[in-house]
């Protein structure tokens, strides 16, 4: 529970460091683009190496959940449109897939940030709240159904999920 808290004061203080600084940019800058060139500088590199990071790990245990021989118990992609790409081209189409999407949200925020930083932030703050919402309820899904391979007490830390 500690870790989530933690996770959730590091959430708060990067909105409010995004606050602060895009309250210091004048009504103008927010409307010109931050750098002439095309290929600007890099903004959010933390954010990005963390959603890039937890991107991976999805990718990983995507792969494993899917390649796990339990008895009567088989896992499945839910997203159809991954599943798509997973059933023509195995798991070079889920890897096609993901970094595509990856390669969208990080070039779309990149974009936003030119123009208006906070939005940039929050757009990539909530990409990273829903793949870390992905990996935690992947590893519950496993540690509820694989037969315990994973303790349920080392993953106690992990708050439940329910609908």
């Amino acid at each position: 529970m500690e870790r989530v808290r933690g996770l959730l004061d590091r959430c708060r203080t990067m909105l409010i460091t995004a606050r602060e600084s895009s309250a210091l940019n004048s009504r103008a800058a927010k409307r010109r683009p931050a750098s002439s060139g095309f290929l600007g500088p890099v903004v959010f590199e933390a954010e990005t190496i963390l959603y890039l990071l937890l991107s991976v790990a999805d990718l990983w245990i995507t792969h494993f959940l899917l390649r796990q021989n339990v008895e009567n118990l088989q896992f499945v992609e839910s997203n159809p449109v991954a599943r798509y790409f997973l059933d023509h081209w195995d798991i070079k189409g889920m890897i096609y897939f993901k970094f595509g999407m990856v390669a969208f949200i990080v070039i779309l925020t990149q974009v936003i940030a030119r123009y208006r930083p906070f939005t940039a932030r929050l757009v990539l703050l909530f990409a990273i709240v829903m793949m870390i919402y992905v990996v935690v309820y992947s590893l519950r899904l496993y540690a509820a159904h694989a037969g315990g391979v994973v303790p349920e007490h080392e993953l106690s830390f992990i708050p439940a999920i329910r609908f």
